[in-house]
């Protein structure tokens, strides 16, 4: 008697079966009796060929996820920062975004005593990340304040979110980071706080 012998395999929405060939009865016989057979360690290897593929897949999904709300946190906590300086030196704090540069990056820069602007932390995207809106952002959509978004993702005037003792930010705005699939937006109020917000049912929330 002959066996045919088939692997069904089923990924998310995917079912696939893979015909593996056929196999005398006898031959079943023998080779169970002498431990795992070539057609059993192929099986095996596919396997786990495609239970690697997939964990590799939600991985790197799952990462680049990570780093696009790490980098909006990053801003956000650089906000308080540089707001927290303003009150405490009083004196001018400038975040200086780069959204043209390679890498692309932001710098937190402070007045001193003479009156100079000298650089105070310098904070660079990730490789995967940069300025701007991905693909979960609709052509149609504006920004949480209601303006346009602009193309290189930083709202600000000359990409420069200036904080000023005892007035706060005078221009306010929003700067934006992607990975091209997902994107979060930093909003900076007049007071100088930042909130983190991400697009969702037509809205920034």
């Amino acid at each position: 008697m002959t066996y045919f012998i088939f692997l069904p395999l089923k990924y998310g929405n995917f079912s696939l079966l893979i015909y593996m060939g056929s196999m005398k009865k006898k031959h079943i016989k023998y080779q169970v009796k002498s431990g795992l057979t070539i057609l059993e360690v192929l099986v095996v290897t596919i396997i786990i060929g495609i239970l690697t593929a997939g964990s590799l897949f939600i991985l790197s999904r799952m990462g680049t996820h990570l780093l696009v709300t790490d980098t909006a946190v990053t801003f956000k906590q650089d906000v308080a920062l540089a707001r927290q300086l303003t009150y405490e030196k009083n004196r001018p704090h400038i975040i200086r975004c780069f959204p043209d540069s390679t890498p692309q990056l932001w710098w937190i820069v402070c007045e001193d005593s003479t009156g100079y602007f000298t650089h105070f932390r310098r904070d660079t995207l990730h490789r995967s990340i940069r300025f701007g809106v991905g693909d979960d952002i609709p052509l149609s959509a504006t920004g949480p304040q209601g303006g346009s978004i602009p193309s290189d993702g930083v709202s600000f005037p000359g990409n420069e979110l200036t904080i000023m003792p005892r007035i706060g930010v005078p221009n306010t705005g929003t700067v934006y980071f992607s990975d091209g699939n997902e994107t979060r937006a930093v909003l900076v109020t007049r007071t100088g706080t930042a909130r983190v917000m991400r697009y969702a049912n037509g809205n920034w929330q």
